[in-house]
């Protein structure tokens, strides 16, 4: 119960939020009574820029008050709350003083805060997409040393925000501890979907392969689908996020090439069986969104499995026609169906107007029309040019693949794709240093192959464009072109391993 002091606050509090200019009480508020006013307001105060200054100017003046949790929790609910009815948080927003101050906190006194602390404002950080490298990478060491000394009072939660507002710039050491705790660990096993979802996609963004680990979590899946006790429309991102992360970084187009054992083969299939007939559970598939479909749809082709449940294919039509409007989804969906086209033309028919959708709109996107190469390419495209051969940068197949760089032959009837494949091509392997590409990446060589080009992988050397630029001005000219002549030496191992006869002739 408050006090009839805080009553008055609270009354003074109202009179503010109706534009009363008497705000000489509003600073005397509890963060207790600020936190309870700010989830129970009405949506519409939020627009209120006026009122978002007064909150932030109270809490930042009486900051010794409060503790980093509830500054958190109290910044989450108003920025969740303003982008209810805003598309866009300006720079000039009084809540980037909320941010500024939890950002200062957590990176000078990251020491003192505790983990759970820690995840709640890094979690809050990354609502604004700005959680910045250097206390990501804070916040990385922060949670390694836990992970290693004493793990015990870490939970699924306090791990998921983590990971969540992590995402990026975290180490192989950090990976192979984290994923040593995820399989030996019972506690931050993942039993709730959301758990799932998280844990997946940080792994599989982070191309991070461990077959023991990845088997493990295989099996628990389909354990949490059959057995689990969760509301139906909680599977509605696990589902898809499951699939989209084993497409990634458990790519079964590489089994031969990956040692993978046909029991091994089984429980990932197995897996994909399970998610698709969950999937397919009406209580279920009314949740997951189109953009859930369309994720499922990509990972079974990269899988080489979409063909094998052909009432998931006949669910496309009725559930996504007319309902793809994002870019980035339509292209997921258009190389699913032209996996099925090149594969099970049969099946493919009754998906003709998704089919012809996707291509309209693929065929329109500025995407498609102007991409600009990127330094690793055009340091391909030196090389090339210096031994005289013809090519194209981000030329598109008629099929609508797009190819880092294109160099055809009517001499010999040759069309050639370049790749320069970048280090988020490849698997990060749990205990090697293998080079194995990622599910997708075999995927786009194969939808390349079928249209009859040879593809050829080259990896970015380790010394770009701004490497060599510094050896121009530290070391001279001499030591510039030595470092350009090694590598293209590299380039051109590669290009002649090909087995192009047109590449053979001119180099």
């Amino acid at each position: 119960m408050l006090s009839k002091l805080r009553f008055r606050h609270l009354s003074s509090f109202t009179q503010i939020v109706n534009f009363n200019k008497d705000s000489t009480h509003f600073h005397d508020l509890y963060p207790s009574d600020i936190l309870n006013i700010a989830k129970c307001r009405d949506n519409t105060v939020y627009d209120n820029i006026k009122f978002l200054g007064l909150i932030s100017t109270c809490v930042i003046a009486n900051v010794e008050k409060w503790n980093m949790a509830d500054l958190s929790d109290l910044t989450t609910t108003l920025l969740r709350q303003y982008f209810i009815s805003n598309n866009k948080l300006h720079q000039n927003n009084p809540l980037y003083s909320l941010y500024n101050l939890i950002h200062s906190q957590l990176r000078d006194k990251i020491d003192d805060i505790s983990l759970s602390d820690s995840a709640k404002m890094a979690e809050t950080l990354k609502l604004f997409n700005k959680l910045p490298i250097e206390t990501s990478r804070l916040l990385t060491k922060k949670l390694h040393k836990t992970l290693v000394t004493d793990c015990t009072s870490l939970n699924t939660y306090v791990l998921g925000n983590l990971l969540w507002a992590m995402d990026s710039h975290v180490t192989t050491v950090f990976l192979r501890v984290l994923v040593n705790k995820l399989a030996n660990v019972r506690h931050l096993a993942p039993r709730f979907p959301e758990t799932w979802v998280v844990y997946m996609r940080f792994i599989a963004k982070h191309r991070y392969h461990s077959k023991h680990f990845l088997l493990g979590m295989a099996k628990k899946a389909v354990s949490t689908l059959k057995n689990g006790k969760n509301p139906n429309y909680k599977y509605n991102e696990m589902i898809p996020t499951v699939a989209w992360a084993f497409a990634i970084i458990f790519p079964l187009r590489a089994a031969n090439q990956l040692g993978f054992k046909a029991k091994e083969i089984t429980i990932i299939k197995n897996l994909y069986t399970t998610l698709i007939n969950t999937y397919l559970d009406d209580d279920i598939k009314s949740y997951v969104s189109n953009g859930g479909i369309v994720r499922l749809a990509w990972s079974l082709s990269v899988q080489d499995l979409l063909g094998k449940y052909p009432e998931f294919i006949a669910s496309l039509q009725p559930n996504l026609s007319n309902q793809i409007s994002d870019t980035r989804h339509a292209t997921m969906l258009y190389y699913s169906l032209r996996y099925l086209e090149i594969q099970y033309p049969h099946l493919i028919n009754t998906l003709q107007p998704i089919y012809e959708q996707c291509t309209t709109l693929l065929k329109n996107t500025p995407r498609m029309k102007s991409i600009q190469p990127s330094k690793s390419q055009r340091l391909v495209s030196d090389a090339l040019n210096s031994w005289r051969i013809p090519h194209k940068f981000e030329y598109t197949t008629p099929k609508l693949v797009s190819i880092d760089i294109s160099i055809e032959s009517t001499l010999y009837g040759e069309k050639i794709a370049i790749e320069v494949d970048g280090p988020w091509h490849f698997l990060t392997f749990h205990n090697t240093q293998e080079r194995v590409r990622t599910g997708p990446s075999f995927f786009k060589h194969w939808l390349l192959e079928s249209e009859g080009w040879n593809v050829i992988s080259l990896q970015p050397s380790n010394r770009n464009l701004q490497d060599l630029q510094n050896d121009l001005q530290e070391f001279g000219e001499e030591s510039c072109q030595n470092s350009r002549r090694m590598q293209r030496e590299e380039y051109k191992k590669a290009l002649l391993g090909s087995g192009s006869k047109y590449l053979s002739l001119l180099l």
